[in-house]
């Protein structure tokens, strides 16, 4: 993912100099490469989009995949395959149907994800679905939804809300316990593993 985000990147920062640009006149059914300052979707896309942009905003649904890079990436329209995205801010606020990989400084999920998320970043907040397993690294995590899978969760402080509804196990890693509310249904064990390094993550395959 990061060597994608790299070489987004890399485009935007040829493009910084360009007007803004909406595609209202580009042919949709065909894959969308854009890098431009802001990008904003506001017609579908049948095919797949990748963009790169001081901010990127998705308005419209896209039948592909999704790989975005930028300052703040904000998906408003359904995604009808994965979405991997990486920026200092990130919200997801429409449904995925494939999976979900983002990190950025803060990342927020408030709507469906039909399949397995990897969320990374200094304040995670997942309030949509997931219906596969979940796995979040950050500071920061707060869960307060449905996970018909696993979910792993390192941090240094780990909230567990009260419409949290874990079908798998629970896995956490941190200096602290998790705060989990009385009300939150976990259905699976709830498991305590040392807290790892990212480097000791990537060799044991977790990260």
């Amino acid at each position: 993912m990061f060597g994608i985000a790299a070489m987004l990147a890399a485009s935007m920062a040829s493009a910084q100099n360009t007007d803004d640009y909406s595609p209202r006149d580009v042919s949709t059914d065909r894959d969308v490469y854009m890098a431009q300052e802001t990008v904003d979707i506001d017609s579908a896309i049948n095919g797949d989009l990748v963009a790169a942009g001081q901010r990127i905003t998705l308005g419209a649904t896209v039948s592909g995949d999704v790989i975005a890079a930028g300052q703040s990436i904000e998906i408003n329209s359904r995604v009808n395959d994965d979405v991997r995205a990486a920026a200092q801010h990130v919200r997801v606020l429409a449904p995925v149907e494939g999976h979900l990989v983002a990190a950025g400084q803060t990342v927020t999920v408030s709507n469906d994800v039909n399949g397995w998320a990897w969320l990374a970043g200094y304040a995670v907040d997942v309030d949509g679905d997931i219906a596969g397993d979940l796995s979040v690294r950050a500071s920061r995590v707060s869960l307060n939804s449905r996970v018909d899978g696993n979910v792993e969760l390192s941090g240094d402080e780990l909230q567990i809300g009260p419409q949290a509804d874990v079908r798998g196990d629970l896995i956490w890693r941190s200096n602290e316990a998790p705060d989990i509310s009385p009300e939150a249904r976990i259905a699976g064990e709830i498991i305590e593993e040392p807290l790892q390094g990212l480097g000791e993550e990537v060799r044991s395959g977790r990260a």
